[in-house]
């Protein structure tokens, strides 16, 4: 540790007096540094009180609805060629051409898919998933 004459030399030449490399240059008056502080304290207690009034949601609370949401919705989707497989095989065996086979096949996936979508978007499971319109998140 230098003496006290070596630190005011230092301190002078803008050293660290323990380390003795260069110090970053301090910008703005204490004054400027203060009123930064302050800002963010006042936003961290906005948020705090957001929080507790229950505006806001935690990033991962919506991660872990959205994640939820999507397990939902696949297996719901995954029930679709299992549910249809005997429709889709008879069409297929008793169509006059491919192209008419085709075609039906294709209304029948469609009507199923859309079916499985209409009953997600009406599901109460899905209804706890909070609306970003409605809500800031952290």
């Amino acid at each position: 540790m230098p003496t006290y004459r070596g630190m005011a030399a230092l301190i002078a030449a803008n050293r660290d007096p323990v380390k003795g490399g260069k110090q970053a240059p301090v910008e703005g008056t204490f004054h400027e540094h203060r009123t930064r502080k302050e800002a963010a304290l006042a936003r961290l207690r906005s948020l705090e009180a957001d929080e507790k009034a229950g505006s806001l949601v935690s990033v991962e609370d919506v991660r872990r609805e959205l994640a939820r949401a999507a397990t939902i919705c696949k297996s719901r989707l995954r029930q679709v060629p299992s549910s249809l497989a005997g429709e889709i095989f008879h069409t297929a065996k008793s169509s006059k051409t491919p192209r008419e086979g085709t075609a039906q096949i294709f209304t029948l996936l469609q009507k199923a898919i859309d079916e499985a979508l209409t009953e997600l978007s009406q599901s109460e499971n899905l209804g706890a998933i909070p609306r970003p319109h409605t809500r800031r998140t952290i």
